[in-house]
């Protein structure tokens, strides 16, 4: 348990003045990193218990190994854990809440995307993507359009598929263009962008070191562009965007935050990894699955799938499952949380209920399989 930094302004009326944040090894570093950017106007503690998966702690084997600090006026859970906080707010006598499933929500949990307002007058625009728009016929894209704007959004974005020809985009963006409607497109290809820009959008996204160099083309136009890190990259990667944008007289609105972890970052974990689970993660474009023996990335299911080596016929399913979710989740821009559903707004499903049929856990090799495997895995 250690201090993960408390504030200097005083919590708001009815805020807790403290809260623990339980996690497990694994999560620690990224729970440490969401609380020093978040900057609560409340203290905070992070206890670590000895388990590398928090979402394996149920709240009975919490209340054995728990220390609470004095003045502690919440515990806050990992959204996945199971169990009744009841147990441990009697154990404690604190209220205990189970938080977010994804620790990078955490601070929406406290709210704090209200905090906007102390600090003056604000703009909102709504931005609606049509997404896949290239895989869809003009009427459909038309009938979108509509129904977005007629929804009160003030932007339609047209969505591009990286792979897929549009060579009807231009026409797509002058048609909405022409209906009254302000449109901005989403692709990094320079040709679409060019496209889209010369028939009236007025919003590219995105463009980072992959593409910037079409921007320069964008100066007068009148079009902005959003500026995002570089693939596979932290926002120290922004500044070179932002500083040629600025050198170009391009327009530019900044978006730092990708919900998705890098190589690097991957690897990292998966050099604390312990046991034989299979921990599941996207980016972009790639599938990361990884356990205490394998590391596997790739595009396609299939040849993941066969270099996992799994032949328990429910742990397989699983797995299968996950996957399938995973290359949709990619292939519509969603963020892939494992056993959660994506998420599509108000028609989200709750997640999944864990089955007692289905294993979770691979066995554990032979050491002659797992040298085997071994080089097969990337």
């Amino acid at each position: 348990m250690g201090s993960a930094g408390g504030s200097t302004v005083a919590p708001a009326p009815e805020a807790p003045a403290k809260v623990l944040f339980v996690t497990g090894r694994l999560a620690e570093p990224a729970l440490r990193r969401v609380l020093e950017e978040m900057r609560p106007r409340f203290e905070t503690e992070v206890a670590v218990l000895k388990i590398t998966v928090a979402a394996l702690m149920t709240t009975p084997w919490i209340a054995r190994f728990l220390e609470v600090p004095p003045g502690t006026e919440l515990i806050l859970l990992p959204g996945l854990v199971e169990g009744e906080t009841g147990i441990l707010a009697e154990r404690f006598g604190v209220r205990v809440e189970k938080g977010p499933k994804d620790l990078r929500e955490i601070p929406r949990y406290f709210g704090q995307a209200l905090a906007a307002i102390d600090y003056g007058p604000y703009d909102i625009e709504i931005l609606a993507e049509i997404n896949n728009a290239a895989k869809l016929s003009r009427e459909a894209i038309r009938a979108a359009a509509d129904y977005f704007q007629a929804s009160g959004a003030d932007v339609i974005d047209v969505g591009c598929t990286p792979g897929v020809p549009f060579p009807a985009l231009g026409d797509v963006v002058r048609e909405l263009r022409d209906a009254g409607m302000r449109v901005s497109v989403d692709s990094f290809e320079p040709a679409e962008i060019r496209a889209a820009v010369e028939a009236g959008a007025e919003l590219v996204l995105s463009v980072n070191r992959s593409n910037r160099e079409v921007a320069r083309e964008l100066a007068g136009s009148g079009a902005r562009v959003v500026a995002i890190p570089d693939f596979g990259e932290g926002i120290e990667t922004l500044p070179a965007t932002i500083e040629a944008l600025e050198r170009w007289g391009v327009g530019y609105l900044i978006d730092p935050v990708i919900l998705e972890y890098d190589e690097a970052e991957l690897r990292r974990l998966h050099a604390e990894v312990k046991d034989p689970n299979f921990r599941i993660f996207t980016d972009r474009t790639t599938i990361t699955v990884f356990n205490h023996e394998l590391f596997v990335r790739g595009t396609d299911i299939q040849e993941i799938f066969a270099q996992l080596g799994v032949d328990e016929a429910t742990h397989a399913f699983y797995l299968g499952r996950e996957l399938a979710k995973a290359k949709l989740a990619i292939t519509l821009g969603k963020t892939y949380r494992q056993e959660g559903a994506l998420s599509w707004g108000y028609l989200t499903p709750p997640d999944d209920v864990r089955s007692e049929h289905v294993k979770l856990t691979q066995r554990r090799r032979r050491p002659g399989a797992l040298a085997a495997r071994r080089g097969k895995a990337r």
